[in-house]
C-alpha cells in the first residue's frame, strides 16, 4: 500500500501516521502494526478519512477506546481511524442529547450530572467511547445502553457512494451486547447519538455512579491489561454466567504464554506479561472448551477478533 502514502498524506495531513503499533491504542495493548493509523478529531475529519479510504480502496476499521477489541499480531492491513470527536447538544427540559460517537462514557456521565440528567448511572466504569458502547449495547446485568438510544447518524461506505444515513431505536435491533451494527459487521459507522435521559437530583446521580464504580473496582480488576468481559454471559441466572461457568471449569488456573485469567473475574483475560494476541485467543479456546466439556454450553465472545489470524 505505499504506492498511496503520499497521496494520503496530502489528503488527510498530520493526522495521519504508518505503521503504528496498535497495542498503543487497545487496553489489552497487544497486537500489530495498522499500515494507515488517522485521528479523528471531530465528525467532519471522521467522514473525510472515511471517503479517502474509500476511494483508494483501503480497509476501514474504526476504534474508539480500544476495549472489547483484541487486533492480530499481524495488524490491520488499512486504515484504522481512532474517533475521538466529542462534541454534545444537550436540552435539559426536553432531556434530549446528542452526542458525537467518540465522547468518552465516562465525559458523557460527567456532563449529564452537571446538567442533572440521569438514567445511564449503570455505565459507570465502563472504559471506552459511546460509539463503542452502543456498537454493543453496553451495560450491567440488567441496564443497556441501548434502552436510552432514540436513534443514529451513520455514515455507509458500502457502495459506490458515501452516504448519510438516520436510524431509529427499532432498526438497531439491540440485544444482549450486541446491535445490528456489531451482528453484520457492515461497512457503517455511527457519527452521532440521539438519547433521551430523565431528570435527576445531582447528588442522586452522583450517589449512583459511586455505587457502580465502587461495585466494578471491588468486583473486576480495573487496574489490569484487559478488554472487560471476554464472552458473553449465557443465561441470566448467576449460574449460568460467564464468569460462574469459567471459574468452575478452572479458568483462573490457565495461563498461556503472557495471558492469564484474572484472579479477581474468571471472565477477563488480562495481559499479565508482554502477552501476544495469539496467547490470549488460545488461552480463550482452552477455557471455551474447558467449559463446553464440563456444563455443554459454549460460550459466545462479546469482545471482537480483528485482522488476520
Amino acid at each position: 500500500m505505499d504506492i498511496f502514502r503520499d497521496e494520503m498524506k496530502d489528503r488527510l495531513g498530520d493526522a495521519l501516521s504508518f505503521s503504528v503499533p496498535l497495542k498503543n491504542h487497545t487496553s489489552i495493548q497487544t497486537g500489530g502494526e495498522s499500515d494507515y493509523f488517522y485521528v479523528a478529531s471531530d465528525i467532519n475529519s471522521l467522514i473525510n478519512a472515511i471517503t479517502v479510504a474509500k476511494k483508494l480502496n483501503i480497509p476501514i476499521k474504526v476504534i474508539g477506546g480500544g476495549s472489547n477489541i483484541v487486533f492480530s499480531d499481524k495488524g490491520f492491513r488499512g486504515m484504522v481511524i481512532k474517533n475521538l470527536s466529542k462534541n454534545i447538544v444537550i436540552n435539559k427540559e426536553g432531556g434530549e442529547v446528542i452526542a458525537d460517537s467518540g465522547i468518552l462514557v465516562s465525559m458523557l456521565l460527567n456532563l449529564l450530572t452537571s446538567q442533572e440528567l440521569g438514567g445511564i448511572e449503570f455505565m459507570a466504569g465502563i472504559p471506552g467511547t459511546l460509539g463503542g458502547a452502543v456498537y454493543g449495547n453496553a451495560g450491567s446485568k440488567s441496564q443497556y445502553i441501548g434502552d436510552f438510544v432514540k436513534g443514529v447518524t451513520l455514515i455507509d461506505y458500502s457502495g459506490p457512494e458515501i452516504k448519510i444515513l438516520n436510524k431509529d431505536h427499532d432498526w438497531l435491533d439491540f440485544y444482549y451486547r450486541s446491535s445490528k451494527l456489531k451482528r453484520t459487521h457492515s461497512d457503517l459507522v455511527i457519527l452521532t447519538i440521539q438519547m433521551r435521559m430523565a431528570q435527576k437530583r445531582s447528588d442522586e446521580i452522583i450517589k449512583k455512579i459511586q455505587d457502580n464504580l465502587n461495585h466494578r473496582m471491588l468486583n473486576q480488576p480495573l487496574g489490569e491489561k484487559s478488554c472487560g468481559s471476554w464472552f458473553k454471559n449465557p443465561g441470566k441466572l448467576p449460574e449460568q454466567a460467564a464468569g460462574y461457568l469459567l471459574d468452575r471449569s478452572g479458568a483462573k488456573r490457565l495461563k498461556f504464554g503472557g495471558a492469564a485469567f484474572s484472579k479477581k473475574h474468571a471472565n477477563f483475560l488480562i495481559n499479565r506479561k508482554n502477552a501476544s494476541s495469539s496467547d490470549l485467543k488460545q488461552l480463550a479456546e482452552i477455557a471455551k472448551r474447558s467449559v463446553l466439556e464440563n456444563f455443554d454450553v459454549n460460550l459466545e465472545e462479546e469482545i471482537e477478533y480483528i485482522g488476520e489470524w
